[in-house]
């Protein structure tokens, strides 16, 4: 259902003394968007694949405030599938302290036929 990507990225933090400090934020939110990826029917049926980068500002508290594309799959459904995948993600269940107010991270999520 669903191909592997490259990881995550983290793109910025506040407070944050470097960008690489907060890849695992990223793991997190991606491991927790693999759990509940689903390939919608249509998008089956159509066959319809893409990769979709997502940017997502997570609260210290897992909480994710904030999502937007910055790499369309150029399919609006599995785009819009993508951010609802984000969005169901939250809160996200951090495996440590954040120790920032706020992340923002780049999520890549893809949709493949195999």
């Amino acid at each position: 259902m669903s191909d592997v990507g490259p990881p995550a990225e983290p793109v910025a933090s506040e407070r944050a003394p470097s960008r690489s400090d907060f890849g695992w934020v990223g793991l997190a939110l991606r491991a927790r968007v693999e759990e509940g990826k689903r390939y919608s029917l249509d998008a089956r049926l159509n066959g319809w694949e893409g990769r979709i980068v997502i940017a997502a500002a997570i609260l210290a508290d897992g909480r994710i405030i904030d999502s937007r594309i910055v790499e369309s799959s150029g399919n609006p459904r599995l785009d819009e599938d993508a951010r609802a995948l984000v969005a169901e993600a939250s809160p996200l269940r951090l495996p440590r302290a954040l120790g920032a107010e706020k992340v923002l991270v780049k999520v890549p999520i893809v949709f493949g036929l195999h």
